[in-house]
């Protein structure tokens, strides 16, 4: 099993850029541990069943199975996200008790009712479930933890500690969902998506076209795309495009279906693909 820390510097460095979060600001108060898992805050029921939608996307696109949701995991993922270290300095999957969930002797996750330890992956600052699951996506610990083929449940929280939403995802490898079901994922549309708005500098995408040449896919960015990156978790690389250079220069030539991208542009555009 995969357990996933914090983003690696060059890439956190690019998230909280392009959230316009900084670091210093006044920490919330520890969760509210009635019984080392009960919580206060309500979480956001709506949120947390598109990021499993999405998690299970991605998993059926890697031909891995689905993953149920695990009442006892989902209590320690919400348990997590309303605690002091969802975000900001002290950020970090140890909580304000001192557990995480690999630890055999204190374990957030066993505390909340699961037999074992999880795999987790946690995130702030971001608004919506899509961007946060963008940003695991594009992280190579944190991809390894969704495309897990021996996880077989989840717990998502979100929870918003001053204006801050704190995002974190528990999976597990013993089926504890009893009669719990997870949303269902939508069929794939008929006619899929043909165009998303860009803005100027960094934008962190998950390409929902089809599978197609890179030229192909930007051809209608000519003269304001100025590079696409991937990371290539394999040979622990960073990918790049740069358009109109030679072929010998490039070492992307497509773009995948559901794959992370960070493009960069001179200026906003509607990107149509």
């Amino acid at each position: 099993m995969h357990y996933s820390r914090i983003l690696c510097l060059t890439l956190a460095a690019a998230i909280l850029t392009a959230t316009g979060l900084l670091f210093g600001m006044q920490s919330p108060d520890p969760a509210d541990a009635l019984s080392n898992c009960t919580t206060g805050p309500d979480s956001n029921a709506a949120a947390e069943a598109q990021m499993v939608v999405l998690i299970n996307q991605a998993r059926a696109a890697a031909g891995v199975g689905q993953l149920k949701v695990s009442p006892n995991l989902q209590r320690a993922a919400l348990w997590k996200s309303a605690d002091s270290s969802a975000y900001g300095p002290t950020f970090s999957h140890t909580d304000s008790l001192g557990r995480d969930t690999v630890s055999e002797t204190s374990n957030r996750a066993i505390d909340c009712g699961y037999s074992t330890s999880a795999a987790e992956n946690i995130a702030w600052g971001f608004d919506t479930a899509q961007s946060a699951f963008d940003a695991w996506m594009a992280s190579p610990g944190h991809h390894a933890n969704i495309v897990d083929p021996n996880s077989v449940v989840i717990g998502v929280g979100e929870v918003v500690q001053n204006g801050v939403p704190c995002w974190t995802a528990d999976f597990g490898e013993i089926d504890d969902s009893g009669q719990a079901t997870l949303p269902a994922v939508p069929a794939p549309p008929a006619t899929p998506n043909s165009s998303m708005q860009l803005a100027a500098g960094i934008n962190l995408v998950a390409f929902p076209g089809p599978t197609e040449s890179i030229t192909q896919a930007t051809r209608h960015l000519d003269g304001i795309l100025l590079v696409i990156y991937r990371w290539d978790a394999v040979t622990q690389t960073w990918q790049a495009y740069f358009p109109g250079a030679p072929d010998y220069a490039q070492d992307l030539d497509s773009l995948t279906t559901g794959t992370a991208y960070y493009i960069i542009m001179r200026t906003a555009a509607t990107w149509s693909y």
